[in-house]
């Protein structure tokens, strides 16, 4: 999806940089909800904040990804056309 979206040339670029952040996340992430549960006794704060952070770096996405195009499917040689209405008549 990575490559459809931003083209192959930024594939290993995009992928190592959405690993970096995604590897500090899962080390932050329990920590900081570990301290919002200490200061109010509930996970609902942190699971919020969470969420938000996701459906935002999914708009992002959405919005500044430009879209993939169909590949385009050159047409048959001429040769093989005429070959091929041969066979059907």
């Amino acid at each position: 999806m990575q490559g459809d979206y931003f083209g192959r040339k930024a594939f290993g670029t995009i992928q190592g940089l959405a690993m970096g952040v995604s590897g500090l996340a899962a080390m932050a992430g329990p920590v900081i909800a570990g301290r919002i549960y200490d200061v109010t006794d509930s996970y609902r704060l942190a699971f919020l904040i969470f969420s938000v952070m996701s459906a935002t770096g999914c708009l992002i996405v959405l919005l500044f990804a430009k879209r993939p195009r169909a590949p385009e499917v050159a047409p048959a040689p001429a040769i093989v056309r005429e070959e091929a209405l041969r066979e059907e008549a």
